[in-house]
């Protein structure tokens, strides 16, 4: 099987060798334009990888596209691939304080999935699918798989920043969590123009208007050329490409290893 991630390139302003401190904010221009924060709505298609500084997933991808836990610990399947059980992370908090628990897990993680069987046991959770799925702990990392819980008024998660202003298809302000599990994130706020075309966020870049912007993959060598620093992001997708038998031929299979260093 090979897997094939398509990311996108974001570029930042020339980093300084400076140490790191506290406070500021960060400026970033994106294609996408959610009207809504809740990671269940979000189509499988939809490149909402923000939500991510927001809402965290079990599982989440490396900058090396691996796949590690997130809030999950560990995990295990059976034979079939069919039952998995995650154990969940202690100590991990909602952004209004509630602990996060397998309850809330199986809730948040049964509304994004109404086809998974998904029930708390004790410290962890099961999730039951209606066919094999042996790329369950991966699918887990989308943003959509996002960890949510839903209050009166708003949708909260345990991300490193939680939301300040959002208005919808136009703009999303993020500021720290001051008690984040995993120590509070050194930028003070995130502030997001949204629905911004390659064409904007280049020349909202080439202004100094922002910091962060997204790169169109025929720019990337001349974005670098420029002197700015270009990075790719997280996987905006997951598809996987299956063999239904062995390679038949040298050729066959040299193909196959040639697709899968792509």
């Amino acid at each position: 099987m090979l897997v094939i991630s398509s990311v996108a390139a974001l570029a930042g302003g020339t980093a300084a060798a400076v140490r790191p401190h506290y406070g500021g904010t960060v400026r970033v221009v994106l294609r996408a334009a959610p009207v809504t924060l809740d990671p269940a709505r979000l189509s499988m298609a939809q490149d909402n990888h923000i939500l991510g500084l927001v809402f965290e997933g079990l599982t989440r991808f490396d900058s090396h596209g691996r796949l590690q836990p997130q809030l999950a610990t560990r995990w295990q399947a059976d034979s079939q691939n069919q039952r998995w059980q995650f154990w969940v992370r202690p100590g991990v908090n909602f952004q209004d304080g509630t602990p996060l628990t397998a309850d809330e897990v199986a809730a948040s993680l049964h509304a994004a999935n109404p086809a998974w069987t998904v029930s708390a046991s004790g410290d962890s959770l099961v999730i039951e699918t209606t066919a094999p799925d042996p790329q369950l702990p991966a699918e887990l990392a989308l943003p959509r798989n996002g960890i949510a819980r839903h209050t009166v008024n708003t949708v909260v998660g345990t991300g490193a920043f939680q939301v300040s202003q959002f208005q919808p298809g136009k703009s999303l302000v993020l500021s720290a969590y001051e008690s984040y599990w995993d120590g509070r994130p050194f930028v003070d706020t995130v502030a997001v123009t949204l629905d911004q075309n390659w064409r904007q966020q280049m020349i909202a870049l080439e202004l100094g208007k922002t910091d962060v912007a997204e790169v169109a993959p025929e720019q990337v060598r001349r974005t670098g050329l420029a002197g700015r620093t270009v990075v790719e992001s997280a996987p905006n997708e997951l598809l996987a490409l299956v063999f239904a038998r062995e390679a038949q031929s040298a050729a066959e299979a040299r193909l196959r290893q040639a697709l899968s260093e792509h």
